[in-house]
């Protein structure tokens, strides 16, 4: 009887090590805030590269790439445009809230809406993972069409390396816009 109480105190305090440790069962999320009729119009988006860790960049060219892939929208703006247009103007990738820089971004590239985004990533003995927050933002109204928090959807992430758990995390926002704006 002790050595079976020993086996599940270990088991359990394992258990406990690999949740604190940050290794969970990770859920990738979405939320659609328009309606179908308004995400129809929507033809022609850019990407805004992702702010946060190292991984940023990659993390966004991943997701730019996967969106013309999946082949839902008309035109997609590429990264170095859509910068490049915010740098005509003395702008920087924090101001696309801003009316008139949407305006702008509108009558430029021809855009109707704007992938922005987050990356953040941890990492410690046991585990690293990344999340990932994308937003589908309307340039005309200011408005959040679309949202999606993204994660290594791996039960237990032993990696160290960042990179592939961001690239998951990426692979998984896809997914939810593959699913949710398939119109």
């Amino acid at each position: 009887m002790r050595k079976i109480n020993r086996y599940l105190a270990a088991f359990l305090g394992l258990g406990f090590y690999i949740m604190s440790s940050g290794c969970a069962l990770l859920a990738t999320t979405s939320e659609l805030r328009a309606d179908r009729d308004q995400l129809k119009s929507i033809r022609n988006v850019g990407v805004l590269q992702f702010t946060g860790e190292v991984y940023s960049y990659q993390a966004s060219v991943q997701f730019l790439d996967g969106l013309e892939r999946l082949g839902l929208f008309d035109n997609i703006a590429n990264l170095e445009s859509v910068e490049r247009a915010l740098q005509k103007y003395g702008l920087n990738a924090s101001q696309y809230s801003n009316p008139e820089t949407r305006q702008m971004l509108r009558d430029m590239l021809d855009l109707d809406a704007l992938f922005v985004g987050s990356l953040a990533a941890y990492n410690n003995l046991a585990a690293g993972n990344a999340h990932l927050i994308v937003e589908l933002i309307d340039l005309k109204s200011g408005e959040t069409l679309w949202a999606c928090h993204a994660q290594d959807d791996r039960w237990v992430s032993w990696s160290a390396d960042i990179s592939s758990t961001s690239s998951r995390a990426v692979r998984n926002a896809l997914l939810k816009v593959k699913m949710d704006m398939k119109l």
